[in-house]
């Protein structure tokens, strides 16, 4: 039984060689390398969608489109700028803190008018 197994492992090392083998060959003829293309290609679609319940408050960003986002993967933090609401642009910025589903206003107006003679930087 332990040769059988010692073979199959034998086997399946040869598959795995082969299979990389005719990827990197793929890669060498294809333009720019394509091996990300090649990769994705071969992969299953499978999203994990999971809703987001935000707290019941008063305070929270209004529909919108054209917005920014982006997430702080360490702070579980998802970030929100700006947009359009339908009727004028937005420029609020807003924070979503996944654990505590929790929305923070961090700037109502973040377009500063430009006031002679200043110089105004933000970090």
């Amino acid at each position: 039984m332990q040769d059988h197994s010692l073979e199959q492992k034998k086997e399946d090392g040869e598959k795995e060689y082969l299979e990389r083998k005719r990827m990197y060959d793929q890669v060498k003829e294809e333009p720019g390398g394509g091996l990300f293309n090649t990769f994705i290609g071969e992969q299953e679609y499978r999203p994990v969608w999971r809703p987001i319940q935000p707290c019941k408050t008063d305070v929270q960003p209004g529909m919108r489109g054209g917005h920014q986002m982006c997430m702080d993967p360490y702070t579980e933090t998802i970030y929100l700028f700006g947009g359009w609401d339908g009727n004028q642009d937005l420029s609020d910025l807003w924070t979503y803190h996944v654990p505590t589903h929790k929305w923070t206003l961090i700037m109502r107006d973040t377009e500063v008018e430009v006031i002679s003679c200043t110089l105004f930087s933000y970090v």
